[in-house]
């Protein structure tokens, strides 16, 4: 009896603030299995899974700044380097929110010392994983500099395409959640009454804490199954006389008697040694007494397959 494959978590920890480990084992498989279902679970977790991230940046005093590169007055880091701390930082959000509008929020880079990423209000529903995440340093109280930041929810990587501005800048995030995945498929121990060799899968899963190893593996799952289910779907009925019929417009010109244009002769006129069938089929045709078109269109559907071969 075939058992049912089975997922058993075998090691999960958190590493880092934004690095959980999980590892699990799913089987028992056929052979030739593992190695299917691996790697479309591993594809599907790399590219497919949804999330949140910062996409843009405004900057609403703009004097100083010319490029991405400029630096700001009373600010330890340049344009570019708290961009990059912004697209390192890891949001993530609550069970019941599925999809999101893109929202804007704004604060203020006031010091004097370290800003964290705190600073900043989410909307409700978002939050950081590490609130302590270093995004800059003030060196003076007078120095005030307002931001507006983009969050938006999405798959695989923000769009670079936007309009960039001096003061609107896109940010090159990625909303994917796990950061690495890996597989190995593995033999199992099989018994005498076992006919067959089994095996299963060894997978590890790497995610930046916005959500946990088990749920990116059940995620992976769920969009693997939503791919598929237009598979499942009955498939409309083939119209087998028009499978007939379009081969017709294809044959070439009989070479029997007088030549006619394709476009001057009518299917009953047709031998079934012009439609270039295979031996086989032309075989039991003639088997059947059926020597032109004409006596084919005569049998019915279910006629047709009572005929041997």
């Amino acid at each position: 009896m075939n058992a049912t494959p089975k997922l058993e978590c075998l090691d999960l920890r958190i590493e880092e603030l934004c690095s959980y480990y999980g590892r699990f084992r799913f089987g028992p498989l056929r052979r030739g299995q593992g190695i299917t279902v691996g790697n479309a679970v591993r594809r599907v977790l790399l590219s497919e899974l949804s999330g949140v991230a910062i996409t843009g940046v405004r900057f609403l005093n703009t004097d100083s700044i010319v490029h991405e590169f400029s630096t700001l007055p009373g600010i330890k880091e340049s344009v570019f380097e708290i961009l990059l701390h912004l697209k390192e930082a890891v949001i993530s959000k609550t069970n019941t929110i599925t999809e999101m509008e893109p929202q804007t929020c704004s604060f203020v880079l006031q010091g004097p010392g370290r800003v964290n990423v705190e600073a900043i209000s989410l909307p409700p529903g978002l939050q950081f994983v590490n609130p302590n995440q270093y995004l800059a340093t003030v060196y003076s109280e007078s120095v005030s500099f307002p931001l507006e930041i983009t969050i938006e929810f999405g798959k695989g990587s923000s769009n670079l395409l936007k309009k960039e501005t001096i003061d609107s800048i896109p940010v090159e995030s990625t909303f994917v959640p796990v950061k690495k995945a890996n597989y190995v498929v593995e033999d199992m121990e099989v018994t005498r009454s076992e006919m067959e060799r089994r095996e299963r899968i060894i997978f590890e899963v790497w995610t930046n804490g916005s959500i946990s190893p088990q749920e990116a593996i059940y995620a992976g799952a769920k969009e693997l199954m939503e791919l598929f289910v237009p598979l499942l779907e009955e498939p409309p009925e083939v119209d087998h006389s028009f499978r007939v019929a379009s081969s017709f417009s294809h044959a070439e010109t009989p070479a029997h008697g007088n030549d006619l244009a394709p476009e001057t002769f009518t299917p009953n006129e047709i031998l079934i040694e012009d439609l270039g069938l295979s031996v086989r089929s032309y075989n039991c045709l003639k088997r059947a007494q059926i020597h032109t078109v004409s006596d084919l269109l005569d049998y019915s559907q279910q006629n047709l397959l009572e005929i041997k071969n």
